[in-house]
């Protein structure tokens, strides 16, 4: 995955607070943790977990990772681009073989029943492991919100993290239930450190100085054990109340702030709803007109807030920047939590944001939330961030919205290999609007060939046929298309099927159907044809056709390079340097092989193909007796390989 798709705003640490109940109890429990493998800190929604894991970075000079999860990041090839990326901030270059790697879609291997069933290389992950071990300091790396995530696949892969973890290294996860890791396993052999529910709740001393001092209330001790009583220690419960008690202790006076306090008790879920309502009563009508509206969104910035927030209505225009009315939310500390340090980006706490979405679909009406959705879509897709665009289109259940998005987006998907994502965007869709439009289809063949479903693709491609509107059996006679888009999907139909051919070798027919393919794709298809003419490469110098696998190598290797695939075309010369060595033209194929580790030798940790080349020049430089240069470039090259 390209760095510019990953939100930096999702690394972000939470600054500290200026304003906060000191709570050193906590912190030196977090910090006895660090000699065991992890910390969870579980707790309900509104506890103060990413509070209180924020002030404990701040108090200590451990260098910490972090990761703000959400359900977009249930794709194990997003969600471990994320992890690296987290790492990079604290090494730099770290594990970025691996990235490029995840970049790189992964032909199969092995035939599975489904994608479903595909899990991590074991040698990624040990390869992670590795290189995280070469980290030199201690460090920690926190999971915020780990509930978020439901991919079995994901917590294999953090199970084999803690299974191997480094000793330099301190995993922290922050969630709203327990994960399914090892829990029981780690808690038996002390590795695990535990705050959850129980020791998160305020004391009545906590409570105090937080009503007190940090909201400035100036309440009795009897206003505040009852307080302590109907919140049970709950901070967002406490917060809720004294947003409330602001503007009736200011307004009413002492009297009606004890009437206040008596009025509520019961479970978490009465209490909430009661101090939300006192709390948006107390906001001017285009406050909470703002917050209702822009409590669909997940990530709050200025000019988005403004493109959702136009009105439903005649009366209830947003007329204030969206900007300026998030600045005055984080002033007065209304659930509202900064992403960056340039006041750009925000978000609603958790709990906040859940109960004004209640509250929209309660006055608004389905119809109005629709097209709140939809206003979201569409500045997402204008600004490039296809994932919260699809987000929102599903939710809106504008179908043929999310199939156009899916359409304009499923190659750059397909090449970044995160056929999970892929394969949630096309389950969520209707069978019958998928299995009519051929570009569905096909981003569904993709899907499963990428996840080593090969057995699964053909009936995606008969849909495709179908859709186009043309039998299946066309390949002895190509129809006449007049549309370049129907063109392209005939070539992708007949690529997939040459690939296919190849994986079961059947190597002739691989051949004419690359053939076919390389003809109907559009030049725009770079990274395919790439692939394609790789495999017509393959297949005949499989069938000892010298002269026209090294053309096939050749264009390959221009089209990896317009691809602005790195990998691909490092690999690619290596396969005409190879096919030289074959021919027996030493001094080409030494050249060719000089260029690969012009390319990507001076990298901190050169790239796999770069080890390739060390082996071939050093076997070219063997062939001419040059023994002692020949060893140092064939230990160099083994080194290499053995990491990539």
């Amino acid at each position: 995955m390209h760095q510019d798709v990953l939100l930096r705003t999702k690394l972000y640490i939470p600054r500290g607070r200026p304003r906060l109940v000191q709570r050193p109890g906590l912190i030196a429990r977090l910090n006895a943790g660090l000699h065991r493998k992890l910390t969870l800190v579980s707790a309900p929604a509104g506890f103060g977990k990413t509070t209180l894991l924020s002030e404990w970075i701040r108090q200590n000079e451990l260098p910490t990772a972090w990761i703000s999860l959400d359900e977009h990041d249930n794709d194990p090839k997003r969600f471990l681009s994320y992890l690296i990326a987290a790492l990079q901030t604290i090494q730099p270059d770290v594990a970025q073989e691996l990235l490029t790697w995840l970049q790189t879609p992964q032909l199969p291997t092995q035939t599975a029943v489904s994608p479903n069933q595909w899990e991590w290389p074991e040698t990624a992950l040990t390869t992670l492991v590795n290189e995280i071990t070469d980290i030199p300091n201690r460090f920690a790396l926190i999971l915020d919100d780990y509930d978020a995530v439901e991919s079995q696949q994901i917590h294999d892969a953090l199970g084999f993290l803690l299974d191997y973890l480094p000793p330099q290294m301190h995993l922290v996860i922050a969630s709203r239930s327990d994960p399914p890791l090892p829990l029981p396993r780690l808690r038996a052999r002390r590795q695990l450190n535990e705050v959850r529910e129980s020791e998160l709740r305020f004391t009545l001393e906590e409570s105090s100085a937080f009503l007190n001092e940090v909201m400035g209330l100036g309440l009795d001790a009897d206003d505040i054990v009852a307080l302590e009583v109907r919140t049970e220690g709950w901070i967002a419960g406490l917060q809720l109340a004294a947003l409330a008690l602001q503007g009736t202790h200011s307004v009413q006076g002492r009297k009606d702030v004890r009437g206040f306090v008596r009025a509520f008790s019961g479970t978490h879920r009465y209490v909430l709803d009661y101090l939300a309502d006192e709390v948006l009563l107390q906001q001017p009508e285009h406050i909470r007109i703002f917050l209702l509206q822009t409590s669909i969104l997940d990530r709050l910035t200025g000019s988005l807030c403004d493109a959702v927030c136009v009105g439903l209505t005649e009366t209830d225009t947003v007329r204030e920047p969206g900007q300026a009315i998030l600045e005055k939310l984080e002033r007065a500390n209304l659930f509202i939590v900064p992403l960056d340090d340039e006041r750009c980006w925000y978000r609603y706490h958790h709990l906040f944001a859940d109960l004004l979405r209640y509250r929209l679909e309660q006055q608004a009406g389905a119809q109005a939330v629709t097209l709140l959705h939809r206003r979201a879509c569409e500045w997402y897709a204008q600004n490039g961030r296809v994932y919260e665009a699809m987000g929102h289109a599903l939710a809106a259940k504008d179908f043929e919205r999310a199939a156009r998005l899916v359409e304009e987006n499923d190659p750059t998907i397909v090449m970044r290999g995160e056929v999970a994502t892929l394969l949630g965007w096309l389950d969520a869709l209707p069978e019958e609007v998928v299995r009519s439009r051929p570009r569905l289809s096909l981003a569904y063949a993709w899907a499963f060939f990428l996840a080593a479903g090969v057995d699964a693709i053909e009936p995606h491609l008969r849909d495709a046929t179908r859709a186009l509107g043309i039998g299946d059996d066309y390949a002895a006679d190509w129809p006449e298309l007049h549309s370049a888009e129907a063109e392209g999907c005939l070539g992708e139909i007949a690529a997939l099927r040459a690939f296919t051919a190849l994986y079961r070798g059947e190597v002739r027919q691989a051949a004419e159907l690359a053939q076919q393919a390389i003809e109907h794709l559009p030049k725009d298809r770079s990274a395919v044809r790439s692939a394609l003419f790789s495999a017509l490469g393959d297949a005949c110098r499989q069938s000892d056709d010298v002269a026209a696998a090294s053309q096939a190598y050749a264009q390959a290797l221009a089209d990896g390079q317009a691809a602005g695939q790195t990998v691909i075309t490092m690999t690619m010369t290596n396969d005409v340097a190879r096919l030289r060595v074959a021919q027996g033209k030493l001094r080409q194929a030494a050249r060719t092989f000089q260029q690969v580790l012009e390319w990507g030798g001076a990298r901190r940790k050169p790239l796999y193909p770069v080890g390739q080349a060390y082996v071939g020049l050093g076997d070219v430089l063997r062939e001419w007796n040059d023994l002692d240069t020949a060893e140092q470039h064939l230990r160099q090259g083994i080194a290499i390989c053995e990491r990539g």
